[in-house]
Parts: structure tokens; C-alpha cells; sequence
């Protein structure tokens, strides 16, 4: 394992680009661009508590992508989110 790469509470977790490749250049199958996280997978990114992402969406604070009653997150939406929290 790179250190780069985490084993989670959902599994192997690595860090990857915004192509969707990790450091080894394969293809993204656990945290890609493309896959629809779950509220307990955008707390362990975010690195906030799970109640904290519900509270956040309840209240309009963070984008989520609504999947009938579910919300999910997508790598994209949370990092362009993080980036317009640095801005004054």
C-alpha cells in the first residue's frame, strides 16, 4: 500500500486527480469523479462528523445531489465546494 492509499470504514480509500486516476495511473474505482458518494463517505473526506454533512444539506450550507429520499455527493461538488469556502 502507497501511502497515499487508506483502509476505511468503506474499504480501500485513495487519493486521486481530477481525471479519476490514482498515483499508479489506473483508473478510479473506489473515490472517482464519476461515483455517487454517500453522506458517511462525504464526512470521511470532508473530514467533519456525519451528522454535520445531514445538517449541512438540511440547512443549504452544502450541494448534494438528491436520489429520492437519499442525498449523495460527488467528489467533484465537494472539492469545488471546499475551494469556494477558502475565498473571502
Amino acid at each position: 500500500m502507497t501511502p497515499r492509499e487508506f483502509v476505511g470504514r468503506f474499504g480501500l480509500l485513495a487519493v486521486y486527480n481530477r481525471h479519476g486516476s490514482n498515483i499508479n495511473g489506473k483508473l478510479a474505482h473506489h473515490i472517482g469523479e464519476d461515483r455517487l458518494l454517500r453522506p458517511e463517505q462525504a464526512a470521511w473526506y470532508l473530514n467533519v462528523k456525519t451528522s454535520w454533512v445531514y445538517d449541512a444539506v438540511r440547512t443549504g450550507r452544502l450541494p448534494c445531489h438528491r436520489v429520492g429520499r437519499h442525498i449523495r455527493f460527488t467528489r467533484y461538488m465537494l472539492d469545488d465546494w471546499l475551494a469556494h469556502q477558502a475565498k473571502p
